[in-house]
């Protein structure tokens, strides 16, 4: 998916095409997302960014009105990738 602005609605889902590494990040209002291959969903609110795993399909469901920022590859690792690995690594030990 190429980088851009989207708008999620309540009730109706999007489905889209992401390429491993990109990010999403939610401008404005609350959104659930799940990432093919991903064994949890997400909730995430205005400001809060989620960075792809790999290359598939990403649901994404508004709590009313969401406004998205698709972008490429980031430097920084989102919020929710930090805290993924994190309870990864608590599992295995």
């Amino acid at each position: 998916m190429e980088a851009g602005i989207l708008c999620a609605r309540r009730g109706r889902l999007c489905i889209l095409e992401m390429a491993a590494g990109q990010q999403l990040k939610v401008l404005s209002g609350r959104i659930w997302l799940t990432e093919q291959g991903r064994p949890r969903d997400f909730v995430l609110q205005a400001g809060d960014t989620h960075r792809t795993l790999a290359t598939g399909r990403v649901l994404i469901d508004a709590e009313q009105l969401a406004l998205l920022e698709t972008c490429a590859h980031e430097a920084a690792i989102p919020h929710t990738e930090a805290l993924y690995t994190l309870a990864q690594s608590e599992s295995d030990t």
